[in-house]
C-alpha cells in the first residue's frame, strides 16, 4: 500500500478514507504514512525524496530505517490499481490483532475480574468489531441535563489554579528541574503535606507517575532521597504512589481506556514528558494538541488532575514575546491546558515559575521560586552523605511585588473560589498569610462586593 502511495501519489486520496495511522503495527511504516498523509494535506508533491526530507526535519528518518528502507517499499512494485483491497487488508488485519489482544487480555483478567466486567469487556469487542477508535462514541447532554445543578469544582491547589478537566502544562529548560519539582508535589498529595513547602493541597489521594524519560532508576532515587527529607515513608504509602516506567505510547490504540482505568479514584497524574509520550506527532503541528484532549477527557472521566512536562525554546529564540512565547512547539498546546507554569534557570540557579494561564479562576499567582537543595544525612555506612536527601522549596522573589496588598488579595480569592471553607484559618492555610493580613483582606473584599459571607462560608460574588 505504502509503495503504491510512493509511486502514485493520487493514491494517498484512495486509502486516507480507509486507513488510519492506529491501524499500523510496524512503527517505521506507520511514520512513513504519517508523513504521505501530511506531505498530501499541505498540497506538497510526494515522492521518495520529499518524504525522507519530511521524516528527517523531524529527526524521524533514521527510526524508519533511512532512505534505504523507503527504497525498499518502492522495489515492491505493487499493482497500483488495488491500492484501495491493500488498504483493505491492513484494516482488516488491524482489527484482527485487536480483537486476539483483546481476547488474551479478557482470558487473563477473567479469573480475577471486579463485578461488570464482561459487560465492558463485550462492549470493547463489539468497538473492536466495529473498528471504531476508543474515542469514537458521542456522549450527549439534553436540555435537562445541561441544566442540571453544576457538580463542585475540586482544585488540588488552588493558589496555582490546578484542578481536574484540561491538562495543567509545566514547561521549561533542562536545568529548570521540572520532574524533580513534580516528583516532590506526588510525594505531598499521596502524602497530605504542603507543596513545596508552603502551599496548601485540598486534600490527600493517591498520584500515578507516567515515566517516558528518565528511567525507574534515577526516578527511584529521587522519590527516595525526597521522601528522606519530607519525613516521608515510601513504602506506607503502598499503591497511593504509583510510578509506571516507560509505559506504552499515548497514541497507541486502547490507552485512554487504561488511563481511566489506573486513574479512577487518584487525585494527581504526572505525564513526563510531551513529546516522549507520543514521539510520532510532529509539536509543531496543532495536531499534537490530541494528546492533551484525550488526557483532559481520561481527567474529566477520573477527576485526576493530569500535568503534563514539556520543554522551552533555547533562550535566544524566546527572548521576545516573555514565558508564554518561549513554550516549544505549536500554539495549539498552550491552548489546550487549563493552567500553565513555565520554569526557568540557568544552571545551578534558582528556578522562577510564572503562572501563564488560569482558565478557571482567572487570577494568575505571583512569581515564584523554586529551590532544589541537597540534605545530608547518615548513609547505610553510617557515615555522613552529602546527597542522603534532597528537597524542592518555594522561595518568594528577590523582588517584592508592587503591591504586595493586591497580590494577597488575587490569592485569597483564589482561596475562596470554591466555596467550601467556613473560617479565616482555612483561608489562611491556603495562601499561606498572617491571619491578621488575610482578615484584614477579607474585611476589604467584602467592602468592596467582590466576596460575600453567607451562612459562615465565604464565596466570590
Amino acid at each position: 500500500m505504502l509503495s503504491a502511495c510512493l509511486l502514485k501519489p493520487d493514491a494517498v486520496d484512495d486509502v486516507v478514507g480507509i486507513v488510519q495511522t492506529r491501524h499500523f503495527f510496524n512503527d517505521a511504516n506507520r511514520l512513513i504514512f504519517e508523513g504521505l498523509r501530511s506531505l498530501r494535506m499541505e498540497g506538497r508533491a510526494i515522492d521518495v525524496v520529499q518524504v525522507a526530507s519530511w521524516l528527517r526535519d523531524r529527526d524521524r528518518l533514521a527510526q524508519v530505517g533511512g532512505a534505504a528502507y523507503l527504497a525498499q517499499i518502492v522495489d515492491a512494485t505493487p499493482a497500483v490499481a488495488h491500492v484501495a483491497a491493500h488498504a483493505q487488508r491492513v484494516r482488516k488485519t488491524a482489527r484482527d490483532r485487536a480483537m486476539l489482544t483483546a481476547l488474551h487480555r479478557c482470558l487473563a483478567e477473567g479469573y480475577s475480574a471486579p463485578e461488570g466486567w464482561a459487560r465492558a469487556a463485550l462492549e470493547e469487542l463489539s468497538r473492536i468489531a466495529e473498528d471504531e477508535p476508543s474515542n469514537a462514541r458521542l456522549t450527549t447532554l439534553d436540555g435537562a441535563a445541561i441544566a442540571a445543578p453544576l457538580p463542585k469544582t475540586h482544585a488540588l491547589v488552588p493558589s496555582l489554579d490546578i484542578g481536574s478537566g484540561a491538562c495543567v502544562l509545566v514547561a521549561g529548560d533542562p536545568y529548570a528541574a521540572k520532574t524533580m519539582s513534580l516528583q516532590s508535589a506526588a510525594l505531598s498529595v499521596a502524602a497530605g503535606r504542603p507543596l513545596w513547602g508552603t502551599r496548601h493541597v485540598n486534600g490527600r489521594g493517591g498520584v500515578a507517575h507516567l515515566d517516558f524519560e528518565q528511567g525507574q532508576r534515577l526516578t527511584r532515587e529521587r522519590y527516595q532521597r525526597l521522601a528522606r527529607s519530607m519525613g516521608v515513608d515510601l513504602a506506607a504509602l503502598g499503591s497511593d504512589l504509583l510510578l509506571v516506567p516507560f509505559p506504552p505510547r499515548l497514541t497507541e490504540e486502547g490507552m485512554e481506556r487504561e488511563l481511566v482505568r489506573v486513574l479512577r479514584g487518584r487525585a494527581l497524574a504526572i505525564v513526563d514528558s510531551l513529546r516522549a509520550c507520543a514521539p510520532e506527532l510532529d509539536e509543531n503541528s496543532s495536531a499534537v494538541r490530541g494528546v492533551l484532549d484525550m488526557l483532559g477527557s481520561v481527567s474529566d472521566k477520573t477527576g485526576c488532575v493530569v500535568l503534563v512536562v514539556h520543554h522551552t525554546r533555547k533562550p535566544s529564540q524566546a527572548d521576545m514575546g516573555g514565558a508564554r512565547a518561549s513554550i516549544r512547539g505549536s500554539g495549539a498546546i498552550f491552548d489546550a491546558c487549563s493552567s500553565v507554569l513555565v520554569f526557568t534557570s540557568a544552571k545551578g540557579e534558582p528556578t522562577t515559575v510564572s503562572h501563564e494561564k488560569a482558565r478557571a479562576s482567572g487570577i494568575l499567582a505571583d512569581d515564584f521560586r523554586l529551590s532544589v537543595e541537597d540534605v545530608e544525612g547518615a548513609g547505610d555506612d553510617g557515615r555522613p552523605d552529602a546527597r542522603w536527601g534532597v528537597r524542592v522549596v518555594e522561595r518568594g522573589t528577590e523582588e517584592a511585588p508592587a503591591d504586595p496588598v493586591a497580590a494577597l488579595e488575587r490569592r485569597v480569592l483564589v482561596a475562596v473560589r470554591p466555596g467550601d471553607l467556613t473560617s479565616v484559618e482555612g483561608i489562611r492555610l491556603r495562601v499561606g498569610a498572617r491571619k491578621a493580613d488575610v482578615s484584614a483582606v477579607l474585611n476589604e473584599l467584602k467592602t468592596k462586593g467582590r466576596i460575600v459571607l453567607e451562612g459562615g462560608t465565604y464565596r466570590v460574588a
